[in-house]
């Protein structure tokens, strides 16, 4: 796989324990508070991760996820986009999200799905993974796809 489709080293790797305390103390506050005024912390946040974060992101969390989790999600940086994605590397990237589902590692799961979902003009990542193809087939579908697809602006 291409140095560019690696999975990054997050920010939360890059932060000292204070200050990734101090986030998930954010996130967790904004969650059981959503209506005080977070945005100072929400543009130190920002300016952290190099993304754009809601107070809504983070209520009701525990819903679906645990605070650890969800603080590797928001500290993970967003995938770029590969126009010359192979279909090799589709169906590496099927394996990964694959492995990444069933071993509950969000973060991960999540980066490479947006990635095929920023790379190839599909709406329905999520279906192709989980068609119960293998992922020859699963690549090979989504490429074929993604070469019929036309998006209007």
């Amino acid at each position: 796989m291409r140095k560019i489709l690696e999975f990054p080293e997050t920010n939360s790797q890059l932060l000292e324990s204070q200050k990734l305390e101090t986030i998930k103390q954010w996130i967790k506050c904004m969650a059981e508070d959503p209506n005080r005024d977070w945005s100072q912390e929400l543009e130190e946040l920002g300016l952290i991760t190099g993304k754009h974060h809601t107070v809504m992101e983070f209520v009701e969390y525990w819903e679906w996820t645990d605070l650890e989790t969800l603080v590797r999600l928001t500290l993970t940086p967003e995938p770029p986009c590969i126009r010359d994605i192979s279909q090799k590397e589709v169906e590496e990237m099927v394996l990964l999200i694959r492995e990444y589902m069933a071993t509950g590692q969000d973060d991960k799961e999540k980066y490479y799905r947006e990635l095929l979902h920023k790379s190839l003009p599909l709406t329905n990542v999520t279906d192709y993974i989980l068609s119960g193809k293998t992922a020859i087939e699963t690549a090979e579908a989504m490429v074929k796809a993604a070469k019929g697809s036309i998006i209007i602006l």
